[in-house]
């Protein structure tokens, strides 16, 4: 019930309260009816019937016709209305929505969302902004250029000159003669897949003896194969060449020898500087003249020692056993050498080495051991 600032007073109350004033005497004339007693005692009958109509009359104003609660006045409009069984009726004050904070849109930075460029210069330019009003920022991918070519072809030029005191390994007559062989070339390499690629070559050289002048020859070289690297550590290579050589008087070719080729090479980087590295490589050589077709292994080893950035020193050594499949012969040897290369460039590269060779043959008449000593410069441009 509201709460009107006024005292209301119940209806069985307001009955207990006239008869108490009905029956109450006054205490001075015990009992007895004295005339301004009663009319005192009527003028209190009066008031207490006043008072118990009034109190009746209010509280009918308070209920309506079923006796519920009078509705109250409708302050509030299109307020709803919840039932709850021991609260009662609740009404419930509607209230503006309150806006949920929109937002922000979040700048992620590119090196986030994007690949890391690798080391073709694969730089993406930064992106740009594009307001929305439905769907907020935008962020567009610029379009980067074409990623530049690594070169894929290269001109190879190389002169060697190569000095042994058994230059034509005779057992009984060993002759110290030096070889002067300068080269150019053609090199080429397509990538497959991120560790495959197609190399192929063509060489042509000429080789020319000091004293042994009527020996002078010259050369052509294919190769065409593929290499493929396991880790960053071993690499195989499947590759096929054809060596053809010509006298160089007559133009007339005296040796061809094709030659399928599996290579297995290993490097590893033991310091900052000092790496070692091995190979391996199983070659059958298809001649003709065909008593020069042969079976050849060979294992190898070597250890570099970088001096300076552009100098190194090392040790390699080689283990080569050769089967001749048209005859009865089987070599092997040895060789060990001490070389030193200095990069005059980031493409010219100068060479000298110096060492010692032993071995065996089952032919008497060769004899492999000896001194060797060489000297050259190699160099190579990219085309493109």
């Amino acid at each position: 019930m509201a709460d009107t600032g006024r005292t209301h007073i119940p209806l069985g109350q307001g009955v207990e309260a006239l008869k108490s004033a009905a029956t109450r005497q006054s205490t001075l004339h015990d009992g007895r009816r004295h005339p301004v007693v009663y009319r005192f005692r009527c003028l209190s009958l009066v008031l207490g019937l006043w008072l118990a109509l009034g109190a009746t009359a209010h509280g009918a104003e308070g209920t309506d016709s079923l006796g519920q609660p009078a509705a109250e006045p409708n302050w509030i409009a299109d307020v709803p209305a919840l039932t709850d069984p021991e609260l009662g009726t609740l009404r419930l004050q509607e209230t503006e929505p309150i806006a949920e904070p929109i937002a922000e849109p979040v700048d992620t930075p590119l090196a986030e969302t994007m690949e890391e460029p690798g080391n073709d210069d694969d730089a993406i330019a930064p992106s740009s902004a594009v307001e929305d009003p439905e769907l907020g920022t935008l962020r567009l991918r610029d379009t980067t250029p074409p990623r530049p070519m690594r070169p894929s072809l290269f001109l190879v030029m190389d002169v060697h000159y190569f000095r042994s005191d058994n230059i034509l390994l005779e057992d009984r007559d060993p002759t110290d003669d030096g070889i002067l062989r300068p080269s150019l070339g053609l090199y080429a390499q397509q990538p497959l897949s991120a560790n495959t690629r197609l190399i192929a070559a063509v060489e042509g050289g000429i080789s020319r003896y000091g004293t042994l002048t009527d020996l002078n020859y010259h050369d052509l070289r294919l190769q065409a194969g593929v290499r493929h690297d396991l880790s960053n550590q071993v690499s195989i290579t499947a590759d096929w060449t054809n060596r053809q050589l010509f006298d160089s008087d007559s133009g007339d070719r005296f040796l061809s020898d094709h030659s399928p080729r599996v290579l297995v090479a290993w490097r590893q980087n033991l310091a900052t500087d000092l790496v070692i590295s091995s190979t391996y490589q199983a070659r059958w050589s298809i001649a003709n003249p065909s008593d020069r077709s042969r079976v050849i292994q060979s294992l190898g080893a070597s250890l570099s020692h970088a001096l300076q950035p552009d100098l190194a020193v090392g040790l390699d050594y080689r283990f080569t056993y050769v089967d001749f499949t048209r005859r009865d012969r089987l070599d092997s040897y040895h060789q060990l050498v001490a070389e030193l290369t200095y990069d005059l460039n980031r493409r010219t590269r100068f060479l000298l080495y110096g060492g010692y060779s032993l071995g065996n043959s089952t032919d008497h008449s060769v004899n492999f051991d000896g001194t060797v000593f060489g000297i050259g410069v190699d160099m190579y441009v990219p085309l493109f």
